[in-house]
């Protein structure tokens, strides 16, 4: 009787994963952490965002008067009928980006001097409302994790979707008319 080539071959196979399933564990071997998962319900850390008793402003910014808040019609209303450059974060609270990227542009709104008003706009996600999927529809915006930033004529000055760091994020604000 002859043996044939995948025969031998799967034999072979079987015996090598048999080794890796019998040797025993490394003594250094060590399981990794568990992934923490947060959600929008998670109460905010130290340095994180700042939510006010109506619960919309995110940050204020403490040298100058830009506001970071929470997306409602009224408050993006009176921020283009004030003329003020605006900057909309279309944001999911599902989305890793969103999360990462929010920080960072808390920062850097915090740190200018100018009066912008900068909203996040939930967008496809538990929190998302009529207004908001009107706006992301204006704005024909299909993903989350999208910056627009408006002059204070209400032109858009540039859109960026993706993580953008605080670089950029600053050279944007700063371009703003």
């Amino acid at each position: 009787m002859k043996a044939s080539p995948v025969f031998f071959a799967t034999i072979t196979s079987l015996a090598l994963l048999g080794q890796g399933c019998l040797a025993s564990p490394s003594p250094s071997a060590t399981l990794p952490e568990p992934a923490l998962r947060e959600t929008s319900q998670t109460p905010p850390e130290e340095g994180g965002p700042k939510i006010d008793a109506d619960e919309n402003l995110l940050s204020v910014n403490t040298a100058g008067t830009a506001t970071y808040s929470v997306y409602t019609k009224d408050a993006y209303e009176a921020a283009r009928k004030n003329g003020n450059p605006i900057i909309l974060f279309f944001y999911a609270n599902w989305c890793p980006t969103c999360s990462a990227e929010e920080p960072v542009f808390r920062t850097e709104i915090s740190q200018t001097a100018r009066a912008i008003k900068a909203f996040r706009v939930n967008y496809k996600d538990t929190d998302t409302d009529e207004d908001e999927r009107s706006l992301a529809k204006t704005f024909d915006i299909f993903l989350q994790h999208t910056f627009i930033y408006l002059n204070s004529d209400g032109t858009e000055y540039t859109r960026t979707i993706g993580t953008q760091g605080g670089n950029t994020i600053r050279r944007n604000i700063e371009g703003l008319r």
